[in-house]
């Protein structure tokens, strides 16, 4: 279920970034790295390889929102996501569908670096996780509350 603060990836095809006080999804094809959109039971997401880059549009926002899925246990998946050179934050994901923000600057893109890779036996992929939304936005979601937790940010 989206509110008003979150904006699906599949139906936000804008190239214009949105006004301060309306957040900006990230379109799926602005992701390298990544595999073509599926479905998880009407939530379309992409599988990430171990490292992938997104293409950030420039704008005033001042957070990332990211919603991802991580196939493993509770904080056994660790990603880092770097924003520049010297800027870089580490999550430790939950199991399933959550969704986490960080502190952005102007940058053009980000590189997001899993620790783990899961192989399916039957799928000759290497998948790290699923990103179902990025959005940049001044408002954060009231459910980054608790998985916020478990961010870090590294220098």
């Amino acid at each position: 279920m989206q509110n008003k603060n979150t904006t699906d990836l599949s139906r936000n095809t804008s190239k214009n970034p949105a006004t301060p006080n309306m957040p900006y999804a990230i379109r799926y094809w602005d992701i390298k790295g990544a595999f073509e959109i599926e479905d998880d039971n009407g939530i379309p997401f992409r599988w990430i390889t171990q490292e992938a880059t997104v293409i950030i549009p420039k704008n005033h926002h001042s957070y990332l929102v990211l919603k991802l899925y991580s196939p493993f246990k509770d904080l056994e998946q660790i990603i880092e996501i770097r924003l520049k050179e010297k800027k870089a934050y580490r999550i430790a994901l939950l199991s399933g569908w959550h969704t986490y923000a960080i502190k952005k600057g102007d940058e053009k893109d980000i590189r997001i670096t899993a620790k783990k890779i899961l192989s399916p036996p039957i799928d000759r992929r290497n998948l790290a996780l699923r990103i179902s939304s990025i959005e940049t936005t001044n408002i954060l979601p009231r459910e980054v509350e608790e998985t916020n937790k478990f961010v870090t940010m590294i220098v």
